[in-house]
């Protein structure tokens, strides 16, 4: 698909109900869509970089991320972010305003919804039925990431500890 095809389907432009966002109803994803906005990711150009601080949850309506970490040995990919999926979710609920922890990249044209902290909030407080179960699919979610990483963890504590 080119850019302008791309930039112009404006029909699809709702949260789909994958990820976190599946138990919600059409309606009260429309509703959690109007306080954010949607908005084209180009290849290359990060969304997020790392170091910065960064405020906004993303939703990947339409394409993929990258994510990098900058070490003393060059720019390393540590993972992808399909469509359906989010990131910048610590940024938004842990409220330390830390600097992201790696770059965020459009692999092609994606098509991204984000929700600033603010605005997320906002949203919690006047959806607190929605918020419930939006929160809920949230923590799921975090929850099975955890989970797929304790046993890189534990494989990591056993290298060294060798």
């Amino acid at each position: 698909m080119d850019i302008l095809s791309f930039m112009s389907d404006n029909s699809s432009l709702q949260l789909p109900a994958r990820s976190w966002l599946a138990k919600l109803k059409d309606d009260d994803r429309n509703v959690l869509a109007s306080y954010g906005e949607f908005f084209p990711g180009r290849p290359g150009q990060p969304i997020i970089n790392e170091g910065e601080i960064q405020t906004f949850l993303y939703f990947v309506v339409r394409g993929s991320l990258t994510v990098t970490r900058t070490t003393d040995k060059g720019v390393h990919v540590v993972g992808e972010i399909p469509s359906g999926e989010s990131v910048g979710e610590m940024s938004v609920f842990d409220r330390l305003e830390a600097p992201a922890s790696g770059t965020v990249t459009p692999n092609e044209f994606t098509q991204l919804w984000r929700i600033s902290q603010e605005s997320l909030d906002r949203f919690l407080e006047d959806n607190p039925v929605v918020a419930n179960t939006m929160l809920i699919g949230l923590v799921g979610t975090l929850s099975n990431r955890i989970r797929k990483l304790n046993p890189l963890i534990l494989s990591t504590v056993e290298q060294i500890g060798e």
